[in-house]
């Protein structure tokens, strides 16, 4: 998930340099749109499937270029689409909703819980205190643990999680002079290592991020096909398990290759600290996260009580748990107290219904089938190279612009592949949320990577430079796991 916890400044995503960029962004997309309105329509396009096609342009640059707040480019469809006779007011403004954004609203709900009983630093500082005693053991240890608190809570917030840890056994590795590159490399690996694990776990689970969220209910809309909490991990665990040590490998032996004898234990308990014993409201809370994720995977058996049970279902039971359970311990207040949802970003549901409107207005017109008329050329090409241009174009794009706006104005144009039958849409889908959601690149590209760039030891082209080689095997890694495990899953 990618929302910030209360301790770290609002941040929307990709910096754009000034308000210059901003008012030509509005003006390009502005004019590019009328200029396209006045056009007529190409040839085995109706006007409203073209007025469609403008519009989404149109959001497309908006989102690009921040030239408006992502939320109000979102509600774009909601202005446009009926004034200019797409698709009544009613009916645009119920595109807006969808039983996965329940699912989000209640993984924010548990992510949140997490935050602020402080489950998340706890799970850390257990995993941590078991973990071997060299540095690349102790490196590999911090990035596993980060990507498993990423699956269920905030990239951020894991990543704030873990950097004070990180910090401190840095500092508690100080050896003499002579040693002191050697220090200065492993400094660089942890922390860069967090940035990307805190990103890599949230490809586990659809709450890991607010995109893959988005990815599942566009997918819906367009597909009128389902991907479950089981479905998406089936694709997403195997990718974090190998992206990790990966990740691991790269950095500690390639980018900021260290060498280092055994780190002290007892230094590095004391450096980490000690997170207390367990209270009877960390198990509580810890009673109501296993259920939900229980109910999760056993959701095949839990439909055989309950037919209309659904993944965002249990989300929503999950969190009203959350506001009626005691805390415990003395308090009268529950585990979540309505105050404390004002750090979620409400302003996301929003803007992933901007995607759902669109997705919705190009399947209920002739939009849908000219793009995949349109796009048949590429059929002569194999699945591979298809898939791998969709992922490096989205990896691309993804390095300068929002994940969930990337997916929002990627996956739509997905039906231009799928229409050949070449490709199952379910790995167009898998392969165009991962894409999305990988950029490693550029020091302000996300939150977990400015929070890297902020402790100091980092340079730009230093971070650039992994960046690119996580960028160029994430192209081959995305292809390798999808279509691997497709053809498991799915038998293509």
């Amino acid at each position: 998930m990618t929302f910030l916890p209360r301790s770290f400044p609002p941040f929307s995503g990709p910096l754009i340099a000034g308000r210059l960029s901003q008012k030509i962004g509005l003006a390009a997309g502005l004019g590019i749109f009328v200029a396209l309105l006045a056009m007529a329509p190409p040839d085995n396009l109706s006007p409203r499937g073209w007025t469609v096609l403008c519009v989404g342009v149109l959001m497309t640059v908006l989102w690009f270029t921040e030239a408006l707040p992502l939320t109000l480019t979102g509600v774009v469809p909601f202005i446009a689409l009926p004034l200019l006779g797409v698709n009544p007011a009613d009916k645009v403004a119920a595109s807006y909703f969808t039983p996965v954004l329940f699912l989000i609203l209640g993984g924010f709900f548990m992510a949140l819980a997490m935050e602020k009983w402080g489950m998340h630093r706890r799970v850390a500082m257990a995993a941590l205190n078991r973990a071997g005693g060299s540095a690349r053991s102790i490196l590999l240890a911090v990035m596993a643990t980060t990507a498993v608190l990423s699956m269920f809570v905030s990239n951020s917030a894991a990543m704030l999680a873990m950097l004070p840890v990180a910090l401190a056994i840095i500092a508690a590795t100080g050896r003499p002079s002579g040693d002191e590159p050697e220090q200065r490399r492993f400094g660089q690996a942890m922390v860069l290592g967090i940035a990307y694990s805190a990103t890599l776990g949230g490809f586990g689970t659809i709450v890991g991020s607010p995109a893959n969220a988005a990815s599942v209910a566009i997918f819906q809309k367009i597909y009128g096909t389902e991907i479950s909490f089981n479905l998406w991990a089936a694709f997403g665990l195997p990718l974090v398990l190998i992206a990790v040590p990966l990740a691991w490998l790269l950095l500690s032996r390639v980018v900021f290759p260290f060498r280092m004898a055994a780190l002290d234990r007892a230094a590095l308990r004391s450096a980490i600290g000690n997170a207390g014993r367990w209270t009877g409201t960390d198990f509580r809370l810890l009673f109501v996260l296993g259920a939900a994720l229980a109910a999760w995977i056993g959701m095949p058996l839990v439909r055989l009580a309950l037919p209309a049970m659904s993944d965002a279902h249990v989300a929503i039971l999950a969190a009203m748990a959350l506001f009626l359970i005691p805390a415990g311990g003395g308090r009268s207040e529950a585990l979540l107290q309505w105050e404390d949802t004002k750090a979620m970003p409400w302003h996301l549901l929003v803007l992933l219904g901007g995607g759902l409107a669109l997705a919705d207005a190009i399947n209920s017109t002739d939009l849908s089938r000219w793009l995949q008329l349109h796009f048949a050329g590429v059929s002569h090409l194999s699945p591979w190279v298809q898939l791998a241009l969709l992922a490096g174009a989205t990896l691309f794009v993804t390095e300068f612009v929002t994940n969930t706006a990337t997916v929002s104005a990627f996956l739509p144009a997905t039906v231009a592949l799928a229409g050949s039958g070449q490709i199952d849409p379910v790995v167009l889908g898998m392969v165009t949320a991962f894409a999305a959601n990988w950029g490693f690149m550029m020091p302000a590209g996300t939150p977990t990577l400015a929070l890297a760039y902020g402790t100091g030891r980092l340079s730009v082209p230093q971070m650039v430079y992994a960046g690119a080689l996580m960028d160029i095997g994430g192209v081959v890694l995305i292809l390798a796991v999808v279509l691997g495990v497709g053809g498991l899953v799915l038998g293509t």
